[in-house]
């Protein structure tokens, strides 16, 4: 009886303890949530009425809380929708608008050149370094003191000079891939999607300048390369990777087998990173073998390239690190594909699109080069005033890359003044191409393409400017496109070839494929396109 009493107490005991300990957990878990909403509260008021940024106007909800922007970034449509909710902001709240709990955006041309002067030192957002895993690529850096020394040791191979220097390998590229369209696609009924053509003819040439190794996409069945589509895969996860940012951090520093067993949507990302690491090793070794003295002509193609410059360079030993040129690779391969082939898709759907256009682009190439086969040099090229005018108005459309260029400006002296409003030092303040571009003020109908607006020395709406000091599809100031030279030469290249020598048709495409529908970095069209597809007739 004893036994059993004792045995009952000890029973009656632990339940105790374990009510006890229940209690303690619960009073524990109720603090801890008490000191949570204490902090959203805390947080959310200081939000709404006591930061620097509280007397702008815009959505109550967006200076509260970052979720509003990241529904439009990735709910609605699918995502890449915030540029138009911002455009509805500033259509209520006008030309300055508070779009999230940090940042203001300025919808306001005459603006542009105060946020992105090419003289004074504003940095990029720290948060942003890392939204697509490659924080030491020189487009991502955001402090300016590091931008303006990493940016000095590559600048010099993007100059113009520099750029004509590689225009013949850009002809013979074009060459090439025009003889493909003759003997395997004209006249067969083959559907060919002009897309994918521009996608490897936009690879290969980056990937000749910066490592001397093209990859010979453009031999590709069809023109469809998984180096290619793993790039466009790095931009259409740009929010995602935004959000969830160890995404990019996990498969930039685990090793490349397990980052694609743990996230296969990500497996061509990781395959881009592991091609652009292994080209990265390979300049590295060639440089190291011969102690420099390879420089100039290490290259597979035997010209000088982009990395061997950056190696005998004056940066620090730390700045010539693998993952750091790794880095490099992949921000100057990316922006060097995807935004150029999509601008060539983009301009060569508008011109035969459009009957008149595309007759008399043909007209004025026919006679500046009478011998389809003597494409004349760039240089020549860009005296042909329609041609031109299409190119511009093609990078009008195409906005190149139109997520928000935001800045901060550090210096409380000399703070940015706004229609007699004086914005705070380190805050963070955008503009982006979209509003820019598609300014109606500027641009009237926008959203049609009208190449005749370029033509005849055309000024902007104050009657001073002209409408080019507008195009800000390379963006201006210290940040500057590294690639605009590079990717004019490609433009005019591509256009003056394709179009003298081809007669080519729209199959089964529309305005929709062409459109902006999303921003995902660059313009996206609507999700089921299947591209800029061409008849080729001969």
């Amino acid at each position: 009886m004893e036994s059993s009493f004792n045995h009952s107490s000890r029973g009656w005991l632990l339940l105790d303890g374990l009510q006890t300990r229940s209690n303690s957990i619960s009073a524990i878990a109720y603090i801890a949530l008490t000191l949570v909403a204490a902090y959203l509260i805390g947080l959310g008021t200081y939000r709404l009425y006591f930061s620097p940024i509280a007397q702008f106007p815009g959505p109550k909800l967006a200076a509260l809380t970052g979720l509003y922007e990241a529904y439009f970034d990735l709910i609605p449509k699918g995502g890449g929708q915030f540029p138009i909710a911002i455009k509805r902001m500033h259509d209520r709240y006008g030309p300055i608008v508070r779009i999230n709990p940090d940042e203001l955006h300025i919808d306001d041309p005459d603006f542009y050149d105060t946020l992105y002067p090419t003289s004074k030192p504003y940095d990029k957002l720290q948060r942003l370094e890392n939204r697509f895993g490659i924080p030491g690529a020189t487009f991502s850096t955001a402090r300016h003191e590091v931008h303006k020394m990493r940016r000095a040791a590559i600048s010099p191979f993007f100059a113009k000079s520099k750029v004509r220097e590689q225009t013949a390998d850009i002809q013979a590229l074009m060459n090439t891939i025009s003889n493909r369209l003759t003997t395997e696609y004209a006249g067969t009924g083959c559907v060919l999607n002009l897309h994918d053509v521009w996608r490897c003819f936009a690879a290969d040439n980056i990937m000749d300048l910066v490592f001397g190794s093209p990859l010979d996409l453009h031999l590709c069945p069809d023109f469809r390369a998984p180096f290619t589509g793993a790039i466009t895969r790095v931009t259409s996860w740009s929010h995602v990777t935004r959000y969830i940012p160890i995404l990019g951090a996990a498969t930039d520093s685990l090793p490349y087998w397990l980052s694609k067993w743990l996230f296969p949507p990500f497996e061509p990302i990781v395959a881009y990173r592991e091609e652009m690491s292994r080209q990265t090793a390979k300049i590295r070794a060639s440089h190291q073998a011969t102690g420099g003295a390879d420089k100039p002509r290490t290259g597979q193609t035997g010209h000088a390239t982009v990395f061997h410059e950056m190696l005998a360079s004056n940066l620090p030993r730390e700045e010539l690190s693998h993952k750091r040129m790794q880095h490099e690779a992949e921000s100057l391969i990316g922006a060097g594909l995807e935004t150029t082939a999509w601008t060539l898709a983009l301009g060569s759907f508008y011109i035969l699109h459009d009957p008149q256009i595309c007759a008399r682009l043909q007209a004025e190439l026919t006679t500046a080069i009478p011998e389809a086969a003597q494409i004349p040099p760039w240089a020549t090229l860009e005296t042909l005033p329609y041609l031109t005018a299409i190119i511009k108005e093609t990078l009008r459309m195409s906005m190149g890359v139109i997520e928000r260029l935001v800045r901060v400006n550090r210096n409380p002296t000399s703070p940015w003044i706004y229609n007699n409003i004086t914005i705070p030092a380190n805050i963070a303040v955008s503009m982006d191409q979209y509003h820019m571009l598609m300014n109606e003020n500027v641009f009237p109908d926008p959203t049609f393409f009208r190449p005749e607006r370029w033509l005849d020395d055309p000024r902007g709406p104050d009657g001073i400017h002209p409408l080019t000091h507008y195009l800000t599809v390379f963006g201006r100031g210290t940040r500057m496109c590294l690639g605009m030279n590079l990717a004019y030469s490609e433009l005019y290249i591509g256009f003056a070839t394709l179009i003298r020598r081809h007669k080519l048709r729209l199959f089964d495409t529309s305005v929709r494929d062409a459109a902006f529908y999303a921003e995902n970095t660059i313009l996206f069209p609507w999700p089921g396109t299947k591209g800029i597809r061409v008849l080729v007739d001969s």
